[in-house]
């Protein structure tokens, strides 16, 4: 009952599906299940990918996973240094008020590197939609930061941000 018909101008395919099976899976399966070249400018966007589908998962620990033991913080005017743990805090604080649904770019990022290959960054432009969990009201906001990337025993980690939302 299922046809898949794709023709690429110069040969025509045809699939016959008797039935189609589709999984329940989380947010971001692909980046575990398939690998990426070591490009760092490539590591460096599946940083923020993976730090995305953290945030549509809740899931606090996951975003102090991709951070290093220390990071810089610029925000509302201030800036400061925070640990590892008190980032996984803030965010199981943040992901008790509010459910993100999608997490996604605007715009493609842009990314840099350091000539020696141990600091990079990227600059992003976001949509983020979703409930705010006691009143149920929606939320779409737009955000931009760019995020400092430091490479640590050849993994890129989240070593800080600056960022703002559009009112």
């Amino acid at each position: 009952p299922f046809l898949v018909r794709i023709d690429d101008g110069t040969r025509v395919f045809n699939y016959n599906y008797s039935s189609v099976s589709v999984s329940n899976r989380q947010p971001g399966w692909f980046f575990s299940a398939v690998g990426a070249p070591e490009i760092d400018e490539l590591q460096i966007l599946r940083l923020h990918r993976d730090l995305l589908v953290a945030h549509c998962n809740g899931d606090a620990g996951k975003m102090a996973e991709l951070t290093t033991p220390e990071s810089v913080v610029a925000s509302r005017g201030e800036v400061y240094r925070v640990s590892r743990e008190s980032t996984r805090e803030r965010f199981l604080k943040l992901f008790e008020r509010l459910d993100y649904q999608q997490y996604h770019d605007i715009i493609p990022p842009i990314i840099e590197v350091s000539d020696d290959g141990s600091l990079g960054w990227i600059a992003v432009n976001v949509r983020a939609e979703g409930t705010e969990t006691e009143s149920g009201a929606a939320f779409d906001a737009q955000w931009a930061w760019i995020m400092l990337a430091k490479k640590l025993d050849g993994v890129w980690l989240n070593a800080g941000n600056a960022s703002n939302w559009q009112r």
